[in-house]
């Protein structure tokens, strides 16, 4: 699996990534979570071990689209807020 060539085209820093989580994925055989917490809550992104370029791709798409909503939903300081300080 790990010793399939990137597509051609793909940039060398992907190539490194696929192939990486390729190699993990063979020891491990769990997806990846990543956790983090801020000061709303924790925020949890958990995905498969083994991507293929295209999947990384998609992948990579739909953070950007949930990024760009989340941002949308940032609270704003009020007028009436700034001008109580």
């Amino acid at each position: 699996m790990g010793s399939q060539p990137a597509p051609i085209g793909t940039p060398p820093l992907l190539v490194f990534r696929i192939r990486n989580q390729l190699d993990s994925s063979i020891s491990t055989g769990f997806p990846i979570r990543c956790r983090t917490t801020l000061d709303e809550g924790e925020v949890t992104l958990s995905y498969p071990a083994e991507l293929s370029a295209e999947s990384f791709k998609d992948l990579e798409d739909r953070l950007q689209i949930i990024l760009r909503g989340a941002k949308r939903r940032v609270i704003a300081a009020k007028p009436d807020d700034e001008a109580a300080n």
